[in-house]
């Protein structure tokens, strides 16, 4: 609700590609997946999806008090129309096209208004939902979740019973998976879950952690005692491109051996991260770091490493390998070869300096503060210095460091030199090994391409590498290749694997696990997961699903199937919720007795394509009727074509309770790209026809573990930020703060 359609496509950003999610607090599981494919979320404190079910008004939070910026009738605020003057202004003034002015919106976030005044300790508890509020004027205002996303982040001073900015992050988390929870912007469906394929030669594997598992992790602890040589042959379905230096270089995204290869040989972090996903500082690297709070806002970290890091080659490393890839990528030549790291880390630093050998600074804007994650962007990797700058200095004059003039020349086209030699470097395996690593291993050869066969690629153990616990044995040699899902077995007959990693096909699966029963001992697995939740997505601007109501029947319902337990309920459960939700109308404006159920909306509040909205195929159309709309609770589903989740999913949808529950869902099938155009309803690959029809996607997968860390930004409300990052297209009533009566 509240977002337009027209010409302008949305800016597809790096933030909205990633697809990242919220951190949810429900179970999931597979409607036919094995036992071990269950996946267990966050259960937040005080969080109880029936009892948020139960306000009296669709949309409106349960409260001592009805908040103000919740006194709406529809959950997302409007319809795509925006809402009534009577209900305190629409959202969008209309050009005469249609299309949305932006500049002229008639109100701002609650964020926004009020973010940098309030702290945990304003916060109130709602005994009954736990939902968080605060008093403005006496009054309770109920926190959405575009502020609560951002107050996880940057509002983190400790105060009250919240002694460390950790506790007050937790608190904050808390709040904001129990309105996740009642919002419900998506459904989790079930965990990705992955196979570990391995000779019983391997030793290691079973000692592993399921729920964090990698392949860089796991090669620092197995062992291949059984085999002289000392060597490990892995395979992915993955392919090796070469470019282990900076794997996302000009890409939208790194391949997953490309990751591999350079977190095995890229190392000796300034900050590393811990098993729960917060950044900490490496005490194997840094011997002294130091905070200082500048007069303008902004935060200067000064550290100095330890003596005695070495590359592979035995070079000393020194403060400035640590400086060359930031200065490089943030510079004119590093935006001209690839501008992706200065759009997302520029708004971040305000500068860098070179105190000595081994101490350098890094100030962080003020903008980007305070962060309860800040320390990731203060993460920095041993590289060395000439890799990224050839002949240029690291030069300071006591204010800050810059790199010599050299790295500015250019050639006679205007280009600059140093960016073929950064775009060479990152992209190039020619220079591969012309350089030293710093990470526990160092590659000794790659071929891209060796007689037809896959790339593969082979590495050494680095035994200058001193960024592990004592005594840590690994293994002395890994050969990581390419090797296609329907090949695996045959390459273990042939003996030319030791390990695959990432099986997930289900019949590859299957195979691969009677293959190994059959071994006699000679193969294992181990089952991890990937981190990957599938999940049903809403565009929650159009159709049914616009309501809170109708995304949480359709929880209820999928639960009922054995698809999703999001919602625990079932059809009664679901009947009740669209009951109160006010979809108790038939095809004709009567009370409704059977059929498909239709929601009576006032006029004004319905846009243009909301009064078109109607099944794909046309049966059911949102129709007028004495000065009210009536919509069908129709569901128009797109999944990805020849899935095995959109047939599960197309199973689920002709089950009796739905049709008994008056809900229609039509089944759509297409491909990525396809589904994309359609999500963004705008032609990225030349797919989307112009008139908005699907509302519910499939496509998808969510690292909700990941978002522990930071999800701000994807639930704005704000007018241009919500045109750039949202996912979900849900404007959360409460985060909504009116500029007028």
């Amino acid at each position: 609700m509240g977002t337009q359609r027209g010409a302008k496509a949305r800016r597809f950003t790096r933030r909205a590609a990633l697809f990242l999610a919220a951190v949810l607090a429900f179970s999931a599981l597979s409607c036919q997946a094995p036992e071990a494919d269950k996946a267990e979320t966050p259960e937040p404190a005080s969080s109880d999806s029936a009892e948020s079910r139960d306000s009296t008004e669709a949309g409106t939070d349960p409260a001592p008090e009805k908040p103000d910026s919740a006194a709406v009738l529809f959950e997302n605020d409007v319809l795509r129309a925006g809402l009534t003057d009577t209900e305190g202004g629409s959202i969008y003034h209309y050009a005469e096209n249609g299309d949305p002015d932006y500049a002229e919106a008639d109100y701002t976030s609650f964020y926004a208004a009020y973010g940098r005044e309030i702290r945990i300790t304003d916060v109130c508890e709602d005994a009954d939902t736990g939902m968080a509020y605060v008093l403005l004027d006496g009054h309770p205002h109920y926190l959405g979740l575009d502020f609560l996303s951002r107050a996880m982040i940057f509002c983190t001073e400790p105060g009250g019973s919240h002694a460390t900015e950790e506790d007050v992050y937790n608190a904050w988390k808390r709040y904001y998976v129990t309105r996740w929870n009642m919002m419900l912007p998506e459904i989790p469906l079930y965990e990705e879950s992955a196979l570990l394929l391995y000779s019983s030669q391997v030793e290691g594997p079973e000692k592993l952690s399921p729920s964090d598992f990698s392949l860089s992790k796991a090669v620092l602890q197995w062992q291949v005692p059984e085999k002289d040589s000392g060597i490990l042959v892995a395979g992915s379905a993955g392919k090796l491109s070469g470019r282990f230096r900076y794997p996302a270089f000009a890409k939208d995204a790194a391949s997953a051996p490309d990751v591999t290869v350079e977190e095995l040989t890229n190392g000796l972090e300034t900050v590393t991260v811990t098993a729960g996903g917060r950044p900490v500082w490496n005490d194997s690297v840094v011997l002294h770091h130091e905070e200082k709070e500048n007069e303008d806002g902004s935060r200067t970290y000064t550290i100095t490493l330890l003596d005695g890091l070495c590359f592979s080659d035995g070079s000393q490393v020194t403060a400035k390998d640590y400086l060359a890839f930031p200065l490089a990528f943030l510079s004119a030549p590093g935006k001209e070869a690839d501008a992706s790291y200065a759009d997302q880390m520029g708004c971040v630093y305000s500068g860098f300096d070179l105190i000595d050998d081994m101490t350098f600074s890094v100030t962080i804007q003020a903008s980007a503060l305070p962060d309860a994650n800040i320390l990731s962007a203060v993460r920095f990797t041993a590289q060395y210095a000439e890799m990224w700058l050839g002949g240029a200095e690291i030069l300071s004059d006591g204010e800050g460091c810059f790199l010599s003039d050299s790295f500015y020349e250019r050639s006679g086209d205007g280009h600059y030199l140093s960016a073929r030699r950064l775009r060479e470097t990152a992209a190039d395996p020619a220079v591969l090994q012309k350089y030293p690593f710093s990470g526990p291993y160092k590659v000794i050869h790659y071929d891209a391409v060796s007689a037809g066969a896959s790339p593969v690629v082979i590495l050494r153990k680095n035994d200058l590498f001193t960024g592990l616990p004592e005594g840590t044995e690994r293994v002395s040699t890994l050969v990581l290749r390419h090797v296609d899902e329907g090949d695996v077995l045959t390459q273990f007959e042939k003996k030319t694997l030791d390990v695959y990693v990432g099986l997930s096909g289900e019949n590859e699966v299957r195979e691969a696990l009677r293959y190994a029963e059959q071994s006699d001992g000679g193969l294992k697995t181990f089952r991890y997961e990937t981190g990957e939740t599938h999940v049903l997505h809403f565009r929650a601007d159009l159709g049914p699903v616009q309501f809170r109501e109708v995304r949480q029947a359709l929880a209820c319902l999928l639960s009922r199937s054995g698809l999703s337990e999001a919602l625990p309920g079932g059809i009664d459960d679901a009947k009740l919720l669209l009951e109160d939700g006010g979809w108790i109308y038939d095809a004709k404006g009567e009370p409704y007795k059977s059929g498909i159920r239709f929601k009576r909306i006032d006029a004004s509040l319905m846009g243009p394509d909301d009064k078109s909205y109607a099944a794909i195929d046309g049966s059911l159309q949102t129709f007028e009727k004495d000065g009210y709309y009536y919509m069908p609770l129709v569901l128009n589903f797109f999944g990805l074509q020849n899935s095995d989740l959109t047939a599960r999913l197309a199973e689920c949808f002709k089950n009796a309770d739905f049709a008994s529950s008056g809900m229609l869902v039509t089944v759509t099938e297409g491909s990525f790209s396809e589904v994309m155009d359609e999500l963004y309803e705008a032609p990225l690959s030349g797919y989307y026809g112009g008139v908005p029809q699907m509302c519910v996607f499939s496509a998808f997968t969510r690292n909700y573990g990941s978002l522990l860390t930071d999800a701000s930004f994807m639930w704005a409300v704000d007018p241009e930020e919500y045109r750039l990052f949202s996912q979900h297209f849900l404007l959360d009533p409460a985060d909504i703060v009116w500029l007028k009566d």
